[in-house]
């Protein structure tokens, strides 16, 4: 019975890696580490260093006073879980003074802090990192295979970011991952169910 209701809750089969050979997740030019991974996902600790989302996003500002502005730049997540708007050294709010501002970004509108060319979102950073938008993501394997994919964030925890996939990591390339670690590591499926 309880077999069965693990079955239930995951549809893929899920392979936790050692960290001596995890394979790394390519966002832009940053790597970071896959901790375990399906055919339709991947669990990524990314630590303190910043998360970078590859895209350029739109968002409209929303100044008091002033013309709503349309804004373009990209989406960071830092090591403390801080999301922020980088926008273009172009921007024509260069001359705008460190601010509150709404923001009109993913359809949502929410508050934040504007200083040099930089929105720091107030709102909480789970309410906002589920309404990114889909970006390209590559990941690299031990042997080096790369597998292409689109990605869209599922879910933010501590410094550990939970990306799913559209069409998902062929399974002949999950059979081989498994088949290396079972080689080089015994026991660790045990450990590691």
């Amino acid at each position: 019975m309880e077999e069965s209701l693990n079955q239930q809750k995951r549809q893929h089969y899920r392979i936790q890696y050692p960290l001596s050979v995890c394979p790394k997740l390519k966002l832009g030019d940053c790597f970071y580490d896959i901790l375990d991974l399906s055919e339709k996902g991947i669990r990524v600790n990314i630590g303190a260093q910043a998360l970078k989302i590859p895209r350029e996003i739109t968002a409209k500002l929303i100044i008091h006073g002033r013309k709503d502005q349309i804004i373009k730049g990209r989406v960071h997540v830092d090591g403390n879980l801080n999301i922020s708007f980088i926008m273009g050294a172009n921007s024509i709010l260069l001359e705008l003074p460190a601010s509150t501002v709404k923001v009109d970004i993913f359809n949502k509108v929410v508050v934040a802090r504007y200083e040099n060319n930089q929105l720091t979102f107030n709102e909480p950073w789970h309410q906002l990192f589920k309404h990114l938008p889909e970006f390209p993501v590559e990941v690299h394997f031990h042997d080096g295979t790369k597998v292409l994919q689109v990605g869209k964030t599922y879910r933010l925890d501590e410094q550990i970011v939970v990306i799913s996939f559209n069409t998902g990591i062929p399974f002949s390339q999950i059979v081989k991952e498994q088949l290396y670690i079972a080689k080089n590591f015994a026991g660790w499926f045990q450990e590691h169910p």
